[in-house]
C-alpha cells in the first residue's frame, strides 16, 4: 500500500501515547494480493502487544474498480466476481473476503480470532475503559459498543463479561466469534 510504516515507531509512539492517557485507535488491514497465512497470523500476534489501544481495527482489505489494488489482484490470478463483491460488505465483514492465498474459512478464524483475542482481551479493555471514561460517559461508552458488536447492551459489565480473561483462556475463538457475530450481516440477539 505504500504506506512506509515503520513497525517500532509504530510499536513507541502508539504505547506512548497510551501510557499519557490519549485514545488511541489503530488501524490494520488484511487480504493483499499476495498476504500469506503467515503474514495474517503475524498481524495478529503484532496487534496483541497494544493492551491500552482503545480501538484496534483490523479490516478486510475491499477492492475498488480502476485502482492500482484492484489490478494487482488481478495480476495475481484473483477471480474478478470476488474482486468486485469484496466492496459490497462491510470492513469488518469476513465473508467477501476470500482471495487466491486466504480461504474464507480462514479469515472467518481470523475475525474470531480478531473479536476474541484482541478486542475482548480482558487487559486490553480494562485499560481501554480507563482512557475512554475520561472522555465519554458510560452511556457513550455502551453506546459505542453497542453499535461496534450490533448488540444493546445495557452495562460496562455485561460487555466485560464477554471479555477473555487471558490468553489462555480455554473458550474457542470461534465460539466467542460466533456468539457475537452469527451472521456478520444479519446479528443475531445475545443473551448478556
Amino acid at each position: 500500500m505504500k504506506k512506509n510504516v515503520q513497525l517500532e515507531k509504530l510499536k513507541k509512539v502508539a504505547h506512548y501515547t497510551c501510557s499519557k492517557g490519549i485514545m488511541v485507535r489503530l488501524f490494520f488491514m488484511y487480504g493483499f494480493p499476495t498476504e500469506t497465512e503467515e503474514d495474517v497470523n503475524y498481524t495478529l500476534e503484532f496487534m496483541k502487544q497494544f493492551k491500552s489501544v482503545v480501538s484496534p481495527y483490523f479490516f478486510a482489505l475491499k477492492y475498488y474498480r480502476d485502482t492500482e489494488m484492484y489490478e494487482q489482484a488481478q495480476d495475481q490470478g484473483f477471480n474478478i466476481s470476488t474482486l468486485d463483491n469484496s466492496a459490497k460488505g462491510l470492513y469488518t465483514e469476513f465473508e467477501f473476503c476470500e482471495t487466491p492465498l486466504l480461504s474464507k474459512e480462514f479469515m472467518k478464524k481470523v475475525h474470531y480470532r480478531w473479536l476474541s483475542e484482541i478486542i475482548l482481551n480482558k487487559e486490553r479493555f480494562t485499560n481501554a475503559l480507563k482512557i475512554q471514561k475520561k472522555f465519554h460517559t458510560d452511556e457513550e461508552i455502551i453506546a459505542y459498543y453497542s453499535s461496534f458488536f450490533g448488540k444493546d447492551f445495557d452495562s460496562i459489565e455485561s460487555i466485560l463479561k464477554l471479555c477473555k480473561t487471558t490468553d489462555n483462556d480455554s473458550t474457542p475463538n470461534e465460539i466467542i466469534g460466533q456468539k457475537l457475530t452469527g451472521n456478520t450481516i444479519d446479528r443475531p440477539e445475545l443473551k448478556n
